[in-house]
């Protein structure tokens, strides 16, 4: 799970791309948010998910994933 800079055009050139991969298949899931906030990832996630994840430690990542992965 990542987040970057991404221009979208309706937030006048600002924002940003919250994306998740999967590692074991070609899976991609992405949104386009105008912040780098926690919400955001936790919309990205699901409130079911059960799975580990590798980030780069990112604070609003912190309690997203099952604990030790």
């Amino acid at each position: 799970m990542d987040e970057t800079s991404c221009p979208i055009q309706s937030e006048q050139g600002v924002g940003y791309a919250h994306v998740m991969v999967s590692a074991n298949s070609n899976d991609v899931v992405f949104k386009l948010a105008n912040s780098r906030g926690k919400g955001n990832s936790e919309k990205l996630v699901g409130k079911n998910y059960q799975g580990g994840g590798i980030t780069d430690r990112y604070g609003a990542y912190k309690h997203l994933f099952v604990d030790g992965c």
